[in-house]
């Protein structure tokens, strides 16, 4: 990617830039002297990333989280969520260290409170981000804006007919086009944020399709396009992940049930085609892909867990912190498996250098990554490509 669109791109909000630019530097510097010298503890999280809800009003495919009515998922599970006043608390206790404050679900525009939520967490200084499906765009456009949000990260998979399919709702390619380009309209009007990023996850359905997510990027008025290698595991490694949580934590471990896959049916020569044509684009924004995965390496990603681009350590797990709707808080994205323990009733620095963080730091420090851990997003969280 070439300097000019870097600069373009951290111009529209310096701030953002800054803030990514220090995260790069933790996992990067810091995080690493933690993991080496610091017997578990870590300094303050740069990233604080919260699960507003796990309600969701779509059905996607690749979606690993529990939906309702699947079967063995409580009904507290989808209503057990923190107010707005018990998030302000907690926000009042990580201001200190200004964190990027993250922001998903489920669906975060579910959260009643939303927006009250972001001014408040920009009002205490923070940076906030928001991850979205994209659905509610249109309703809360002149909300969004006028919130302060500083990034705004839309899930889109290809055209209209794909991304569709894929999603589980006819028309909603459309709905969500409709939402952008209205927030891109009111930004400009009132010369505000949010960054509007499209990010786009390579499935069987899609990948013959992914380059079209650049012309689709430009239509959108977004300001960058990412898209994200498949996160999945098998029933082997899902298997064994289970029995080392019971064995080593006593903690039933259930949570990767939902991403088991075996991509056969990605056609891999088609793919690196796809690849390649976005990195001969000639767009005016950035397109980034995580993790970086060489075309060469593309058969070992899909087809071979044990391959990790040669990542054998987990740093993120030394900046970033993950809460669940209900306050818990745990350190691996999608598997919140591990609870190291809860802000209902505890102060988080608490939390993050107490006993069971420590303890989850230093096993996966001494005895290496889980099972699950080969195709985690934090453990590529600095393997980015630029195209």
């Amino acid at each position: 990617m070439s300097l000019k669109k870097k600069v373009s791109l951290a111009a529209k909000n310096p701030k953002l830039a800054w803030h990514k630019a220090r995260v790069t530097l933790f996992n990067s510097v810091l995080a690493r002297f933690d993991y080496s010298f610091r017997n578990g503890r870590a300094r303050a999280p740069k990233v604080v990333s919260v699960r507003l809800t796990n309600l969701c009003n779509m059905r996607c495919k690749m979606c690993g989280q529990p939906k309702v009515g699947d079967e063995g998922v409580s009904h507290d599970f989808f209503t057990d969520q923190l107010s707005l006043k018990e998030w302000q608390h907690f926000i009042d206790q990580i201001a200190p260290f200004r964190p990027n404050f993250y922001l998903w679900g489920g669906e975060p525009l579910i959260y009643g409170p939303i927006f009250d939520l972001v001014k408040y967490a920009k009002s205490k200084g923070l940076l906030v981000q928001m991850n979205t499906n994209g659905l509610l765009l249109d309703k809360f456009a002149h909300d969004i804006v006028n919130s302060g949000l500083d990034d705004l990260i839309i899930s889109i998979d290809g055209p209209a007919h794909i991304h569709d399919k894929i999603r589980g709702i006819d028309g909603a390619f459309e709905k969500i086009k409709k939402g952008v380009i209205k927030i891109a309209e009111i930004r400009t009007q009132t010369k505000g944020h949010p960054v509007i990023r499209i990010r786009g996850t390579i499935f069987p359905d899609n990948f013959e399709h992914l380059s079209q997510l650049v012309e689709i990027t430009k239509e959108f008025g977004a300001d960058s396009l990412n898209f994200n290698h498949l996160w999945f595991t098998s029933e082997q490694y899902g298997k064994l992940y289970e029995k080392i949580m019971l064995d080593e934590f006593s903690i039933q471990a259930g949570s990767w049930k939902g991403f088991v896959y075996q991509p056969q049916d990605l056609q891999l020569e088609a793919l690196k085609t796809e690849i390649k044509t976005m990195q001969k684009s000639r767009a005016s924004f950035p397109i980034t892909v995580s993790p970086a995965v060489p075309l060469k390496q593309l058969k070992n990603y899909y087809q071979n867990l044990n391959y990790t681009c040669g990542i054998k350590s987990c740093y993120s797990i030394y900046f970033k912190t993950y809460l669940l709707p209900n306050g818990d808080v745990y350190p691996c994205p999608d598997f919140p498996d591990f609870i190291a323990g809860n802000i209902r009733s505890q102060n988080i620095m608490d939390i993050w250098n107490g006993p069971h963080y420590r303890h989850f730091r230093t096993r996966l420090k001494t005895k290496g990554l889980l099972p699950i851990c080969s195709r985690c997003c934090d453990l590529f969280v600095s393997s980015v490509g630029f195209y």
